[in-house]
């Protein structure tokens, strides 16, 4: 059921914005005795509509328009174009564009005329209508992604939690931290030397995790280990995030070599996410590399590869 506030926010949202820039474009440009009521509002929104994606891919090649406020790009065009406008009536050049006399319609052209103008209003009613009546289906899906943490840089240092490390850039990169926090930062932990790397499991409050990632503005660490041992405890976890337009119980299965391992469940209220946290046991196996996967009842799936030790 279409309630009065959503039908406000279409109005002041979409509606409104593009009547005001028609309108202030018809100000700078045109001289509104010209018109009638009618003509003058068709222009307004025709002008508004068409020149928005104009703009917009003027406004992306100069500035990147996804970086700016769309808000402060349209009261930019609006004072733009109103500005232009108060220009030049001061000028004395009322208006640049001032169309031609035309000879008086006769009472059947202004009804053909006036019909016209109605129909492109009605029109454009119908179409703001049916776009909101019938909105586009919001798609339906499961996210899943593997937990991080991302660190920002502060002169290629850095601090997690309660850990201190440092990057070196050389020839080869590489990532220090103070793991047994003798206030020496000399615990290698992460090198890369295109394409090889390097990511030394570790393990910090109670989390499995290596560093996977380090630019000249942050590192990144994901929570899962690239070594784990037979017999041995390792800790990974995961993000599942609900997109399916309800709650959801989710189901979901932690598979080692594509055998079974372990099963659990989450419920996960519509678009939000829960991390959970996963204790296993690496099973004896030959061999070297294993992959460590989660299977979700909704059919994602996610996994990753650990070296035998």
């Amino acid at each position: 059921m279409i309630d009065l506030l959503s039908g406000i926010k279409v109005i002041i949202g979409f509606v409104i914005p593009i009547y005001v820039l028609g309108y202030s474009i018809v100000y700078a440009f045109f001289n509104d005795e010209d018109f009638e009521v009618i003509e003058l509002i068709a222009l307004r929104f025709v002008l508004g509509f068409f020149s928005i994606p104009l703009i917009v891919l003027i406004l992306d090649q100069i500035w990147e328009v996804s970086k700016i406020p769309i808000i402060t790009s349209l009261l930019f065009l609006y004072l733009f174009f109103f500005g232009i406008g108060l220009f030049l009536r001061k000028i004395g050049y009322y208006k640049p564009f001032k169309r031609k006399e035309i000879e008086k319609m006769t009472p059947g052209e202004e009804i053909i005329a006036s019909s016209i103008m109605v129909a492109m209003l009605i029109g454009i009613i119908i179409v703001f209508g049916w776009i909101y009546l019938n909105p586009i289906p919001k798609e339906h899906y499961t996210e899943i992604y593997f937990d991080f943490k991302r660190i920002d840089l502060k002169n290629d240092y850095f601090e997690y939690e309660g850990y201190n490390g440092k990057v070196v850039r050389n020839n080869v990169m590489k990532v220090y931290m103070d793991l047994d926090k003798d206030g020496k930062m000399d615990d290698l932990v992460y090198t890369y030397e295109a394409p090889d790397t390097w990511a030394k499991t570790l393990k910090i409050g109670g989390e499995n995790l290596h560093l996977s990632d380090a630019t000249e503005k942050a590192v990144v660490f994901l929570k899962y280990p690239k070594e784990v041992q037979i017999g041995e405890d390792f800790f990974f976890s995961f993000v599942i995030v609900n997109h399916l337009g309800e709650d959801h119980n989710y189901q979901y299965v932690i598979e080692i070599t594509d055998k079974f391992v372990s099963k659990g469940s989450v419920l996960i209220k519509n678009d939000e996410k829960k991390k959970i946290n996963v204790k296993t046991k690496m099973p004896k196996t030959i061999l070297e590399r294993v992959k460590i996967g989660i299977i979700l009842d909704t059919g994602e799936e996610i996994h990753f590869w650990a070296n035998r030790v």
